[in-house]
């Protein structure tokens, strides 16, 4: 993509809408790069296909912006009159600010700043392990430029990246090839040393569980018995209590009916008894 890199403000990210009546919105967020506040942008924007192939190319103008130096701003664009578009570039051709000259591109500063090829593999696992998911190359300085891990192109004397605010010498320094995949082996066998002990604090947890599991087990066996043994003395204890009053009760009714028996054939009349009338045999005659 051709850009001026001293341009005050970049496109980060579109974004579409649609709405139930058939509207269409989009969402454009800038990055103010500047320690200026922006009032106005201005620009080419280039539709794009799926295939990333040029749809159609729009002039947009956004005014009575109040966009704080350092930050993102947002500025909505009507899509009713648009065709159809999976995705937008915007070159900028003029920026406004609050209280200073107005910034216009110039064609002589133009260049492609497409970000150098980041190739599938170990290096790219590594580079985006350790630098960040918006990653897409490995920084490099080119003459009076340098390139973030990010993809943006700054100029040699910022510092700082323009766009994500990477320090350029602790990035240039850091995310190297040879360093990188170093740095990521090294991260990697700390990652599966914690993993591992990870795994054998886990197993020794489960193994206390299970034997906390197996010992409260234990303990509620043991309760039972002890409450079935007690249970087990208490009927016994009963049944020996029922047992000694009924041998008691049936002893009782034996020597009570001996008694009965034995008083009825040998004893004395009771002295209740009426006596029995004797016979006068000289009064007879």
């Amino acid at each position: 993509m051709l850009m001026d890199i001293a341009c005050p403000a970049e496109l980060l990210r579109i974004e579409q809408a649609e709405f139930g009546d058939g509207r269409r919105l989009a969402y454009l967020t800038f990055l103010n790069e500047t320690d200026k506040l922006i009032t106005a942008v201005s620009g080419r924007m280039t539709l794009l296909g799926a295939g990333s192939g040029a749809v159609e190319f729009r002039q947009i103008c956004f005014e009575a912006i109040s966009a704080p130096p350092g930050e993102k701003f947002t500025c909505h664009l009507p899509l009713d009159d648009f065709p159809l578009f999976d995705t937008a570039e915007i070159s900028l051709e003029h920026v406004s600010f609050a209280a200073d000259a107005p910034w216009a591109l110039s064609t002589r500063r133009l260049m492609d700043c497409t970000p150098p090829p980041l190739n599938e593999g170990p290096e790219r696992v590594a580079l985006v392990a350790l630098a960040g998911r918006d990653t897409v190359c490995f920084p490099e300085r080119r003459d009076a430029l340098w390139i973030c891990v990010c993809g943006r192109y700054n100029r040699w004397r910022w510092p700082a990246c323009r766009r994500c605010g990477r320090v350029r010498d602790e990035v240039l320094a850091r995310f190297t090839p040879a360093r990188v995949l170093k740095e990521y082996q090294a991260a990697v066998q700390v990652f599966r040393a914690q993993d591992q002990q990870r795994l054998i604090e886990k197993a020794e947890l489960a193994a206390e569980e299970k034997a906390r599991v197996q010992a409260q087990k234990a303990e509620f066996r043991a309760k039972t018995a002890k409450k079935k043994a007690h249970k087990k003395r208490v009927a016994l204890r009963e049944r020996r209590v029922v047992s000694v009053a009924t041998g008691v009760l049936v002893l009782s009714l034996l020597i009570w009916g001996a008694i009965q028996l034995f008083g009825s054939l040998g004893g004395e009349p009771p002295e209740n008894a009426a006596p029995t009338p004797g016979v006068d045999y000289l009064d007879a005659l």
